[in-house]
């Protein structure tokens, strides 16, 4: 750990693009001001990185009033296809059920984007260039449902 000097580097030496960090970073500014005034989103990003390319994602965030906090979200690739080197048809649906939007509830927010933008960089990777095997989506939705049982 001492040779890593920086956050990106952490991410890259575990196998996560920086490119993803920057699309959720660049998403976050757009969305930010909407989360904390609790403002219905709807959006369409387009992004060009060198190793993830997404063409039209739709980002869609629906806020409820709740006695606590939660965010749950669902990435869409069932219908993603690879044109022309970028991902498309791809939708994030986030549902946020709030009691109060503080400093680090807003930190979990991203940190869901992130977490679901990562689903995309899999998804991508798999498809341009197989770096990723299908049976790893399975595996890694299970883990979580066994996680107690081992």
């Amino acid at each position: 750990m001492k040779y890593i000097v920086k956050y990106e580097n952490f991410n890259e030496s575990k196998g996560i693009s920086s490119s993803s960090e920057k699309i959720t970073n660049l998403i976050w500014d757009e969305v930010e001001s909407d989360i904390i005034n609790l403002n219905q989103i709807s959006k369409k990003f387009t992004f060009s990185e060198d190793d993830l390319k997404i063409k039209d994602i739709i980002i869609d965030i629906n806020f409820t009033k709740s006695s606590e906090n939660h965010c749950n979200a669902v990435t869409n690739l069932k219908d993603s296809v690879l044109e022309d080197k970028y991902i498309k048809y791809v939708k994030i649906k986030i549902d946020i059920k709030y009691h109060l939007v503080d400093d680090a509830f807003l930190y979990y927010i991203k940190s869901v984007i992130f977490h679901e933008i990562l689903h995309v960089f899999q998804d991508y990777n798999l498809k341009i260039n197989n770096k990723f095997r299908p049976e790893s989506f399975s595996i890694g939705s299970i883990i979580p449902q066994i996680r107690g049982d081992i």
